[in-house]
């Protein structure tokens, strides 16, 4: 069956070989606030806001860019570990993407719902910044216990 918006079947492998070493990084650097002098970068940006200096518009500035490099490519191997194709996909797989995708999304929005009622100051906005990530990881989880459990419940009827 010819899909569209899929990425290949053999993506998968690398997109998670990508996945773990770059989500350990991201993580060891938010929590250690470590700042390695090689990510400091001058950047061009719309607008920086940044503590203690006065706002930048269509400006350059120097920040340490190791969260964003290892946070971008956390997201691009979510997005190619979701949505690249099985080795048989047909109706029923699709129809199985398509419930995750679906339950994913009202569970992150409870969580977000949650999150704006029971956290506040910058911790809120962490927890925003990790709902960017947490819809494609519940969605991913998701899907595959559809499949695992389809795939089981078909092993006993046979």
């Amino acid at each position: 069956m010819k899909t569209r918006f899929m990425f290949p079947h053999s993506w998968r492998l690398p997109a998670i070989v990508l996945l773990i070493p770059s989500s350990l990084a991201a993580a060891w650097l938010l929590f250690s606030n470590y700042e390695p002098a090689w990510f400091n970068w001058n950047l061009f940006v719309m607008h920086s806001d940044q503590v203690f200096e006065s706002p930048t518009r269509f400006g350059f500035i120097q920040d340490n860019v190791g969260l964003e490099l290892f946070g971008t490519v956390v997201m691009i191997s979510l997005i190619i570990i979701g949505f690249s194709a099985d080795r048989i996909e047909d109706e029923f797989t699709l129809r199985l993407r398509y419930e995750a995708l679906t339950w994913a999304t009202f569970v992150n929005y409870v969580v977000v719902i949650l999150s704006i009622w029971l956290i506040y100051g910058l911790s809120f906005l962490y927890v925003l910044i990790f709902n960017l990530f947490f819809i494609m990881i519940l969605f991913i989880m998701r899907y595959r216990y559809l499949i695992y459990r389809a795939g089981k419940t078909t092993d006993n009827e046979e």
